[in-house]
């Protein structure tokens, strides 16, 4: 009888609670790769032009597929980005450990963050790819040319997303909605590297 009131005591209401907020918390990982949602669409596009099969794949499967495919030397020699191994990626760490966890072990140790850095890295490598695209399609029409002449089909695709993209954090500040602080310095680390572009073509 007396576990039995105590089960009764104990409100239902708090132990959904409890699951839902810790199954909806992010990753260390996951709060990584957040970075990327904006381009998962058009990532997963020019992936299967090049023949994969994208629809069941998971987010954390599409990123490490497409860093390779497209981002690191594994098909441009000129890429200082190594390809890495996708099995690995998908399993780091960082995709298991969430900030309200009990860390068995330091989180600041060199060999946590090196696994840390490593999922950092990719989505660094991802998004400064497209930012490149966007910064040859300006530069061509700053200097008068045709983009669709002087660009792949490949960039242009990278370079109208990330227009998409820019356009539509910049209409969230006009109209005064809340963006994260991660986009907010993404967009003032463009808008320097446009202003460095514009002074070296002057």
């Amino acid at each position: 009888m007396e576990i039995a009131d105590d089960i009764k005591a104990v409100p239902v209401t708090t132990i959904v609670k409890k699951k839902k907020r810790s199954h909806l918390e992010y990753t260390y990982g996951g709060q990584v790769t957040t970075e990327l949602l904006p381009f998962k669409g058009v990532m997963a596009y020019q992936l299967s032009k090049r023949g994969f099969n994208t629809r069941n794949l998971s987010f954390r499967e599409l990123v490490p597929l497409y860093y390779n495919e497209f981002v690191s030397n594994k098909g441009n020699p000129f890429s200082s980005y190594q390809p890495i191994n996708c099995y690995d990626f998908r399993n780091n760490i960082s995709f298991k450990v969430r900030p309200s966890d009990n860390f068995n072990g330091d989180i600041n140790s060199f060999r946590v963050k090196h696994h840390f850095s490593e999922v950092n890295n990719v989505v660094d490598g991802i998004v400064n790819h497209f930012k490149i695209a966007q910064l040859k399609k300006r530069y061509a029409f700053a200097q008068g040319q045709n983009p669709y002449h002087t660009m792949t089909d490949e960039e242009l695709v990278q370079a109208r997303a990330t227009d998409r993209i820019v356009n539509h954090l910049e209409n969230q500040i006009l109209f005064d909605k809340p963006i994260k602080q991660g986009s907010l310095l993404n967009m003032l680390f463009w808008g320097f590297m446009l202003l460095a572009l514009y002074y070296i073509l002057e």
